[in-house]
């Protein structure tokens, strides 16, 4: 007979951990991902026309709907990923998702991050790519566990909650793969000294370039039409990438044309949440922009 000591502690356990987890999810004013999201972003078979591709400024800063609106009735896809480089399971994935049947259109979105060792390496789409299929359904089907899942302590969870200071984030998720955020203040300085460090350690490399370069000529011969653009971030974490990534735009332009890119521009100023994603205004901005820009590149007309 099993001890009532036992049965109340493990009552109490149970009750308290329910509690903090329903309270955590409250207080805590960092937005956690959404495990589906992901899970359904993995699972995307051969079913679209258009895809966009690149790390995190393309996850949070392209509104697929947006663009779809702009270049008529072509299937379009957000298939980027935080910290994303262009690394070769990445570049082969990408004309899978391709309805052979369909328009087949790659829209890539080019940062001097994401042709680093660190990007190529350790960007998540590995990481989701690589789960088991029984973790993938249960973190599709069971999302409870994601209120637990903060990794902050109490302690900070409970400042956040009574300063008045503290920024406090909204993140959405979106069918077609995009998730757009924003915050209560922005602040386009802080990632200034996470962009320093990020480039002190880790340079854009040729390697990482001449990958994709050569995936865009393969690409091009198969017959899908590759478009490339630069994400929009703030001008101090722009000069920043100019004077230390070792990047440099223009030859990685000319590069990608001569391979058989059409590069699509979009001008305007847009503004970031934190200096390198945009705001959610903003990206919806952008996202029609882009859309324009990306149906004159293809010669079909918009709406």
């Amino acid at each position: 007979m099993i001890d009532r000591r036992i049965i109340l502690a493990a009552s109490a356990f149970l009750v308290g951990g329910l509690a903090y987890g329903a309270l955590t999810w409250r207080l805590d004013k960092a937005p956690r991902d959404e495990r589906w999201f992901w899970v359904n972003k993995i699972e995307w078979g051969p079913e679209f026309d258009v895809v966009l591709a690149g790390d995190s400024r393309v996850n949070r800063g392209v509104d697929p709907k947006r663009v779809e609106a702009e270049i008529g009735p072509l299937r379009t896809a957000n298939f980027g990923f935080s910290g994303q480089g262009f690394s070769q399971d990445y570049i082969d994935r990408l004309p899978k998702l391709l309805d052979p049947k369909g328009r087949r259109v790659l829209v890539l979105g080019l940062t001097p991050r994401s042709f680093t060792d660190l990007a190529v390496n350790f960007g998540d789409y590995r990481v989701w790519a690589s789960k088991r299929p029984v973790d993938m359904w249960a973190m599709k089907h069971l999302p409870l566990p994601d209120t637990f899942n903060t990794p902050h302590s109490p302690v900070l969870l409970f400042g956040r909650a009574v300063s008045k200071s503290a920024p406090s984030y909204s993140q959405w998720f979106t069918p077609e793969g995009w998730m757009p955020a924003d915050r209560s203040s922005h602040d386009t300085v802080s990632a200034q000294g996470e962009y320093r460090d990020l480039f002190a350690a880790h340079k854009s490399k040729d390697e990482h370039i001449a990958r994709l370069e050569k995936a865009v000529r393969g690409w091009t011969e198969q017959g899908i039409q590759v478009l490339c653009f630069e994400p929009p971030i703030s001008e101090d974490i722009k000069k920043i990438e100019e004077a230390e990534s070792g990047y440099d735009p223009a030859q990685v332009r000319e590069r990608m044309e001569s391979a058989g890119a059409t590069w699509v521009s979009v001008e305007g100023e847009f503004k970031t949440f934190d200096g390198h994603h945009l705001a959610r205004s903003s990206a919806e901005t952008f996202s029609t922009e882009l859309g324009r820009a990306i149906s004159a590149a293809l010669g079909v007309r918009s709406e």
